[in-house]
């Protein structure tokens, strides 16, 4: 199997879109990922035990599910993209935000 690293954009703008491409997701990144648990953590309650102790609970559950996403994504999508069809592969993760977007509407009325 040989990989092609050729390209037919030049190198003068290669270079800057590849930066410009890197940086647009790492200010993303940035600005997604510590707001979401700050936004859910503050779902709990801490005046009292029960929801102090859930919170605790929580972040055990929200890095397990960071991670098993992780795994998925990178085994079962790169196989279902190499060995079933792209079509599928992209279908799985656009149906999983779908999903995810359906609980948090349906959720929304319970936030604090």
């Amino acid at each position: 199997m040989r990989i092609s690293t050729l390209s037919q954009i030049p190198h003068h703008i290669s270079t800057p879109l590849f930066f410009t491409a890197l940086y647009i997701t790492a200010t993303r990144e940035g600005g997604h990922k510590p707001c979401v648990q700050t936004f859910a953590a503050d779902q709990f309650d801490e005046d009292t035990p029960e929801p102090k102790k859930s919170k605790s609970s929580f972040f055990n559950w929200w890095f397990l599910g960071i991670c098993i996403g992780a795994m998925v994504a990178t085994l079962v999508i790169t196989y279902v993209e190499d060995n079933v069809s792209w079509t599928i592969g992209f279908s799985i993760p656009t149906a999983s935000v779908a999903l995810a977007l359906l609980v948090f509407i349906a959720g929304s009325p319970n936030h604090r």
